[in-house]
């Protein structure tokens, strides 16, 4: 009986490993085959733009200034301690070139190098300090990514190549879907869901906007947009890729985008969502707009364009070394935002798996922070203040992110150590942070010296527990 169920158990597997290896054969073929390539021509042209746009922003509005001279203190990533903001007219020099790319980009020609340099300065400026980080620079660092490796430069007369494989199409949705469904996501919890928080505060603070503005006031809108906000995104990349309901999720993407940008001060980002999402619809759309239409050569449709089945036999497939590369990167980008599950305790509390997991606007927090340091040789004492040593920018968004906070702790002791006092304890003394209007509550443990606390990958052993209570709001 156990001989005859361990070869029913052999003949599974092997028929299970069987359908993977057809399954993977499959889609080799599919991914290898080719599609017009004048959607990711665009795309490719509208990055470049954005990249300009983002670039003549940070000059018109001072803020090279205001986020890389004016700060003595910055923020590395863990792990990225080596990536700091260049001295002098380093950071403006940067950004002048960021601009610059961002123009050859969009002019296409040599785009892997031109989008390669531009996804290492533009990933350097906005990893030199985690106080700025924001979804939109995390998605155009990994678009620039993409555009480094796929083959849509522009040719000698036109915008874009002919025709690209089918692979290159699907790695854009894939990377647009992500941000939609990882927020998606992010929002099927209680705040959202139960509190319809924080947009309840969000919408009442546009109180005073012409005709729509007495609705905002109302807590049950706040309910029905975060509820219809959840579904949207949990729904839109589908929609958009359904040939029957695509014009309609496209005209409802620009709506809710139009919308956002309206009532939220959260800069590009409606706009490069809008723009990116153009990408789910047929490859060869640019071609029906007229003054679109003459920057691209002339294509012949393949006869897999019509729906014919593919020889698997003779058919081309994708390499195996970029099928294994495509494979990691997908895994990569699905486990990314999935990765605070591993984490205890309410993300929106911890912050840890927080950033780089597309968790758009879940939280309204507001802390207030001080530090005490112990001298335990003399039992001197002193309190410190964050704006001893931050902007206002940087001060804000330290006393509410805990890692942020450890590393200003660390920053006040080495401070001490080089003016002659080391050894201190570092203890935060005052941490009331509210979260999604909430009463203020204590983050961190104040018996905890965070001038012997590291900081890791692992979950922040120095916060006391999230509030429980409702929002008073």
């Amino acid at each position: 009986m156990a001989r005859a169920d361990t070869q029913r158990d052999l003949a599974l597997g092997k028929g299970a490993c069987a359908r993977i290896a057809a399954f993977a054969r499959r889609s080799r073929v599919a991914l290898a085959d080719d599609v017009d390539g004048a959607s990711l021509g665009v795309f490719r042209a509208g990055i470049g733009v954005f990249l300009c746009v983002a670039a003549i922003r940070f000059f018109a509005h001072d803020w090279v200034d205001k986020y890389y001279v004016a700060p003595k203190v910055f923020f590395p990533y863990w792990g990225l301690g080596f990536v700091r903001p260049l001295p002098g007219h380093g950071m403006a020099a940067l950004y002048a070139v960021i601009g610059t790319l961002g123009a050859l980009l969009a002019w296409g020609a040599r785009h892997r190098l031109v989008a390669a340099l531009a996804f290492v300065a533009f990933s350097y400026a906005h990893l030199s300090d985690k106080t700025n980080y924001l979804n939109h620079y995390y998605l155009v660092s990994l678009v620039l990514f993409l555009l480094a490796l796929a083959p849509v430069g522009a040719g000698p007369s036109s915008l874009a190549p002919a025709r690209v494989q089918r692979v290159w199409l699907w790695l854009f949705r894939f990377q647009i879907a992500c941000v939609y469904l990882g927020g998606g996501l992010a929002k099927l919890r209680t705040d959202w869901l139960v509190h319809a928080q924080p947009l309840g505060i969000w919408l009442s603070s546009n109180a005073e906007i012409p005709l729509l503005g007495p609705l905002f006031a109302r807590k049950s809108v706040a309910y029905v947009m975060s509820w219809a906000g959840a579904a949207y995104d949990l729904s839109i990349p589908f929609l958009l890729l359904g040939k029957g309901t695509r014009k309609y999720a496209y005209a409802l993407v620009v709506a809710f985008h139009l919308l956002t940008a309206r009532l939220f001060q959260i800069g590009l980002f409606p706009w490069i969502m809008m723009f990116a999402s153009l990408v789910f619809l047929d490859p060869d759309y640019p071609r029906r707009i007229p003054l679109l239409a003459r920057s691209f050569a002339p294509t012949k449709a393949r006869p897999n364009d019509a729906g014919a089945a593919p020889d698997l036999a003779v058919a081309p497939r994708l390499p195996a070394p970029l099928a294994v590369l495509v494979a990691l990167y997908v895994l990569v980008q699905i486990g990314m935002p999935l990765r605070h599950f591993a984490y205890p305790g309410n993300t929106l509390w911890t912050e840890s798996g927080y950033r780089f997991a597309w968790h758009v606007m879940l939280m309204e927090k507001n802390g207030a922070l001080e530090l005490t340091v112990v001298d335990p040789a003399s039992g001197r004492r002193w309190d410190v203040e964050p704006h001893d040593y931050l902007t206002p920018q940087q001060a804000k968004q330290m006393s509410t992110q805990p890692d942020m906070i450890l590393a200003f702790a660390h920053v006040v002791r080495d401070d001490f150590a080089r003016r002659g006092i080391s050894g201190v304890r570092v203890y935060a003394s005052t941490s009331e942070v509210s979260l999604n209007g909430r009463a203020p509550a204590p983050l961190v443990d104040p018996r905890v010296d965070l001038a012997a606390v590291e900081d890791g990958i692992g979950g922040a052993s120095f916060l006391l527990p999230a509030p429980t209570s409702s929002p008073m709001y």
